[in-house]
């Protein structure tokens, strides 16, 4: 920097660029965590050695630094993760770290990633994109228009909420380009281009020093884990059955559970929600490497685990949607706007006997169970007759909410067949089907609205049960219905292929002069043009209007055979000269 120049910064001071030092060329983002160290993607540096310029673009008149792995703070490609921390020769004045923030943000939340393009000229990129999918210890982000991101220049890059200033939840590792030739306006799908985004749990586990610059809730509260001590005894068989349901591959979407504090039961309870936090890291790695496999549940296999100990509906409710990185507005309701996110969360709730108002937060727990939320529900000792109940409740509003979306579906799928068979004869419309189907939801709704919160009413989980099956049968008749649609799609496209490859034959014939049929057959040329005309008519008719292949074959075929006789050709395979019209 030359003596006398201002630094100042102007913007984001803590967003970096990474530049290779022999050609200038832009490798990636970094983020400045403070005491002369970044943050980024270990694929910036070729090799652990490595030197790279770091230049801060958000502070005006600094000069570029020179940067290197930390010799402490991991190397290039370690861990899981394949962060890298870089040390500094320098860093600007008024530069200022970046704030961190732990969060599971909904699927669908939307977020911005600040990059760079390939060359170094130009401001960052600002690409908004979605929350798409959560796995493991990462989260898959999806571009909202669809673009391509730059390969190098998004290595490393901040992931931003909205906040006002935004808070940074993760940082871009990889990044999959759209697949070649597949449209801009592509689904989800081979074709779509995604991020993945390592968020700043998972970065806490492999690089603890920069805990001190990050905030947010916690995936599990320390209180929940403080009591496990590595010489409890581990219950195997509870232990696999938790891990088997943290990791989605049974049991129902609502599982209640009880334990006895400071039992073994708790410590292997408390073990499975330690392992499946993206952040906490097992006090003895050598006694988890020798736990059965299948008692150890995937990292990040769970969103959130709370203690409602003394908390109220609403308490609870401000916690998750603090976890979810949720702002409530200032005098609004935490619940309320829980039930307008899409979570679709993991969520363990523990003391469930113990909350301030226990039956209201039954009633948070259905809520959240009817948006998509999988819970782990918790009980200290035995549960009374009331809270039974109560719990299967929730599980039955899970099921109801999951039946709701699969009409809601169905519907769609219906719709789609019934427009199919406007114009396919031989496909079956299911309307009727499903307007029961409806009726019978409509009656499940008027049963809870009698009864009210609580128990299930009598007789509702029978109707719920006669919902399912009828939605299942009803699912399977708009699936075959579907696959006759398409099979009469086929036949019809492979008809209308062959009309086609006639009617350019003629016109080809026309346009040079190649008909070899004026008067064959005993028929004058006039005749068979006229012919032609009207076997054209009629098959164009038969295979772009309503499309009975007991029409259209042999209307095609009598085009065929007119195209033919007016050419001068033989008769196509397996058409008999006497089979001819006239």
């Amino acid at each position: 920097m030359k003596h006398g120049s201002e630094v100042r910064a102007d913007g984001d001071s803590w967003l970096l660029r990474i530049r290779a030092r022999d050609t200038r060329r832009v490798v990636g983002t970094g983020v400045l965590l403070g005491d002369r160290l970044a943050l980024t993607c270990a694929t910036v540096l070729p090799h652990p050695e490595a030197q790279v310029t770091v230049d801060f673009p958000g502070v005006r008149g600094a000069a570029p630094a020179t940067g290197r792995a930390h010799p402490r703070h991991g190397t290039p490609g370690s861990g899981a993760a394949g962060l890298a921390v870089l040390a500094l020769d320098r860093a600007p004045p008024g530069a200022a770290p970046a704030a961190l923030r732990r969060a599971a943000p909904p699927l669908g939340t939307p977020v911005v990633i600040r990059g760079w393009a390939e060359t170094h000229d130009g401001g960052p990129l600002t690409i908004a994109a979605d929350v798409d999918h959560t796995w493991g210890e990462d989260i898959r982000l999806a571009p909202a228009a669809h673009q391509d991101l730059p390969e190098h220049g998004c290595h490393g890059a901040p992931v931003l909420d909205h906040h006002d200033p935004p808070r940074v939840l993760g940082v871009v590792l990889g990044i999959r380009p759209a697949a070649a030739g597949a449209g801009a306006g592509a689904g989800a799908g081979a074709g779509t281009p995604f991020a993945r985004m390592i968020p700043v749990d998972t970065l806490l586990r492999h690089l603890p020093v920069a805990e001190k610059w990050a905030a947010g809730r916690r995936g599990v509260e320390p209180a929940l884990t403080s009591r496990t001590s590595p010489g409890s005894t581990l219950l195997a068989d509870y232990a696999e059955r938790l891990a088997r349901w943290l990791t989605d591959r049974g049991g129902p979407p609502v599982r209640t559970t009880e334990v006895e504090e400071g039992s073994p039961r708790d410590h292997t309870l408390r073990r499975a929600l330690a392992l499946a936090d993206r952040e906490l890291v097992h006090p003895r790695p050598d006694a988890l490497s020798a736990s059965p496999a299948a008692t150890v549940p995937p990292i990040g296999s769970l969103d959130l685990a709370i203690d409602v100990t003394g908390r109220t509906a609403e308490q609870i409710a401000a916690g998750i949607a603090d976890r979810m990185n949720l702002t409530v507005p200032g005098h609004g309701s935490a619940r309320a706007l829980l039930r307008r996110a899409r979570l679709a969360r993991t969520i363990a709730l523990l003391g469930l006997n113990r909350a301030a108002e226990p039956a209201d937060v039954a009633e948070l727990c259905g809520e959240l169970a009817e948006n998509g939320c999988r819970l782990l529900l918790v009980h200290y000792g035995r549960r009374t007759r009331a809270e039974r109940d109560a719990g299967a409740m929730i599980a039955l509003r899970q099921r109801i909410a999951r039946l709701a979306a699969d009409l809601d579906a169905l519907d769609v799928r219906a719709a789609q067949l019934n427009e199919a068979a406007q114009r396919l004869a031989g496909v079956v419309p299911q309307d009727d089907a499903l307007t029961g189907l409806h009726l019978d939801y409509a009656v499940i709704g008027r049963m809870r609205a009698a009864a009210g919160p609580g128990a299930a009413p009598d007789g509702l989980t029978a109707a719920v049960d006669r919902l399912d099956s009828g939605i299942r049968r009803a699912a399977r008749a708009v699936a075959a219905g579907e696959a006759e649609a398409e099979r009469r799609r086929r036949r019809r496209d492979a008809l209308r292929e062959e009309f086609d490859t006639y009617r350019s034959l003629l016109a080809f014939a026309a346009a040079t002069g190649a008909r070899g049929g004026d008067g064959h057959d005993g028929h004058d040329g006039e005749d068979l043009e006229e012919q032609v005309t009207a076997e054209h008519d009629a098959a164009f008719g038969a295979l772009w209007g309503y499309f009975d292949p007991g029409t259209a074959g042999p209307a095609l075929t009598a085009y065929v055979a007119a195209v033919r006789r007016l050419l001068g050709l033989p008769p196509a395979d397996g058409e008999r000269k006497e089979d001819r019209k006239p």
